[in-house]
């Protein structure tokens, strides 16, 4: 009786640690996160706040040139999206090593666009990697939008970053897939990267579609078990202290919150009940990437979708925070 009583008194203790952590967490300013060592301040003074007093100016230059090339040269999209890309990841690790976020680089996003990057650049050619890579950043990433609530503020680089990561990387798959339709032959010639024939819209059950599901779930399967192996062993001191944040601490916190659930259950086995949400979001959006690869009209109102969703959530936050200082200012809003 005495082993049942203080199991249940350690796991209440550090679920109250966890809420203590999370609580301050909300408190304290990014200002004061920075304060790890004189590096990280160094970094933040010097370049986090440039980068952020600019934000707007960069982004708007860089979505402006990225859609006046993707209607009219692929080659040079092409390589708009490489460099943006690289410059947005490596500015938010940077980022993430300052506010302790670095977790979250064995998240599938981050996966996903590593293996777009790596077939434009490196295997362009090999058919199999393709169809992984189509599926994955298609299916699963473009949908985390919607379950992430991502925005495109332009003036935050964090809210722009994740933003491109989740939803270029499928723009992108979608104008390499149907480019033959897009563009004219001689433009096509001009790409540097020299892409697989992929011009087929040919619905083929035996080959083509066991190919597209299959290539995906083992790509699927390598991120879940890098994941399973880092997050679950290597780094588990730093995913169970509640100083760093990660994908698990927010699954934590995201079913604690959630009505009917046992909070005994929040952290027993999480790391495996994390995994299983993932396989359930994979399994829900494979049949809809796999229709976005067989018909353009249909991946083209999918993808519209999403970036309308990004732009109309942008304007909803936008005008609460307008309202906010609208209310703060004429003294409507009373000062807790």
């Amino acid at each position: 009786m005495s082993k049942v009583n203080s199991k249940q008194n350690n796991e209440n203790s550090k679920m109250n640690e966890y809420d203590i952590a999370n609580n301050s967490n909300k408190k304290i300013k990014n200002d004061l996160l920075v304060e790890r060592n004189r590096f990280s301040k160094w970094t933040y003074e010097k370049i986090i706040k440039k980068v952020d007093k600019h934000a707007y100016e960069q982004n708007m230059m860089a979505f402006a040139f990225i859609a006046f090339f993707l209607g009219n040269n692929l080659n040079i999209y092409i390589w708009c999206f490489l460099f943006t890309s690289f410059y947005l990841l490596i500015n938010r690790i940077i980022r993430f090593y300052i506010k302790r976020y670095l977790l979250y680089f064995f998240e599938f996003c981050y996966f996903g666009i590593s293996t777009l990057l790596i077939y434009i650049i490196y295997c362009p050619e090999n058919k199999k990697f393709w169809y992984a890579t189509y599926i994955c950043n298609t299916g699963m990433m473009a949908l985390s939008v919607l379950i992430l609530n991502n925005q495109a503020l332009f003036n935050s680089t964090d809210h722009i970053t994740s933003a491109w990561i989740h939803t270029v990387p499928m723009i992108t798959c979608w104008v390499i897939r149907w480019r033959h339709v897009l563009f004219d032959p001689t433009i096509l010639s001009q790409v540097y990267f020299k892409f697989n024939d992929v011009s087929s819209t040919e619905f083929n059950y035996n080959d083509e579609l066991v190919d597209l599901g299959l290539y995906a779930f083992c790509l699927w399967l390598i991120w879940m078990s890098c994941f399973i192996v880092f997050v679950g062993f290597v780094f588990r001191n730093y995913v169970d202290n509640p100083k760093y944040c990660s994908s698990i601490s927010d699954f934590r916190r995201i079913v604690k919150n959630l009505p009917f659930i046992n909070h005994r259950f929040v952290y027993k086995d999480l790391k495996v009940k994390y995994c299983l949400q993932h396989l359930i979001g994979f399994i829900f959006c494979l049949p809809l990437a796999i229709l976005c690869y067989y018909n353009i009209i249909f991946n083209t109102l999918y993808g519209g979708l999403i970036c309308c969703y990004l732009y109309w959530n942008q304007c909803v936050k936008s005008d609460e925070s307008i309202n906010k200082k609208v209310y703060e200012k004429s003294g409507i809003l009373v000062q807790n």
